[in-house]
């Protein structure tokens, strides 16, 4: 697991890019500033989400993406699914540099 802290605010909202075997979190805090950036694998999402409190949490649309809902909502989580156009909209640019969940957080 990958962890990157940017702030010691508490997140407030999680912008989630999920993919084959790894899922990118970037956390914003009530201000919209960057509180966390994080990598985890498939296995510890869940575990590393049940040790948050509740937030909402936002994820491009699609076939895994809501099997991934499903596992996550239980847990207290507001999640909000939106479609790949709306999230490539929020988006500028595309690049694996782990920027790809922050139009989901926004």
């Amino acid at each position: 697991m990958h962890s990157h802290q940017k702030s010691s605010n508490p997140v407030a909202t999680i912008g989630l890019d999920i993919g084959k075997n790894t899922f990118h979190l970037v956390g914003l805090d009530s201000r919209g500033a960057i509180a966390m950036r994080i990598k985890v694998s498939r296995n510890q999402l869940i575990r590393w989400l049940v040790n948050l409190p509740p937030c909402l949490i936002g994820l491009e649309a699609g076939s895994g993406s809501h099997h991934i809902a499903r596992q996550i909502e239980p847990l207290g989580h507001d999640v909000r699914l939106m479609s790949a156009i709306s999230a490539s909209r929020k988006l500028a640019k595309g690049s694996d540099d782990g920027t790809i969940p922050l139009p989901a957080a926004r």
